[in-house]
């Protein structure tokens, strides 16, 4: 029997489809795993932060008196975090309120407040809904 074209092309597709579910699915289990282990170590870190809140918070302004786009960056990053381990401790507004003391003490300085606004660091005239 002649297969037509668009018969061939059909079992082709068919065939490359059947291919690719098949090497997703080898690769599912080692993405899950990579993804758990990420988390686990994300988790590790909050914990860590959440142990030495105070160091982290004075490497953020450590941070912000470089004055540079790196570091602000680096800075910005750290509150992300600090916001997250305040978040798994239960305690949102300590950190909200630190970081509003952050955004008053440096409300001078525009590139970094571009970056706080960016990771929603609250403003000093917003309070904190109870």
């Amino acid at each position: 029997m002649r297969r037509s074209a668009a018969h061939l092309l059909d079992a082709a597709h068919a065939q490359r489809t059947g291919h690719l579910e098949r090497e997703r699915a080898a690769r599912e289990p080692d993405e899950r795993r990579r993804v758990e282990a990420a988390e686990a170590a994300r988790a590790d870190r909050l914990d860590h932060l959440a142990r030495n809140a105070e160091q982290t918070w004075d490497t953020v302004e450590d941070l912000i008196a470089q004055k540079s786009a790196t570091a602000y960056d680096r800075a910005c990053a750290l509150l992300d975090d600090l916001r997250a381990a305040h978040v798994r401790t239960g305690d949102i507004t300590a950190f909200e309120e630190r970081a509003r003391h952050l955004r008053e003490a440096h409300g001078d300085k525009p590139a970094l407040m571009s970056r706080f606004d960016e990771i929603g660091i609250p403003h000093p005239r917003e309070r904190p809904a109870r």
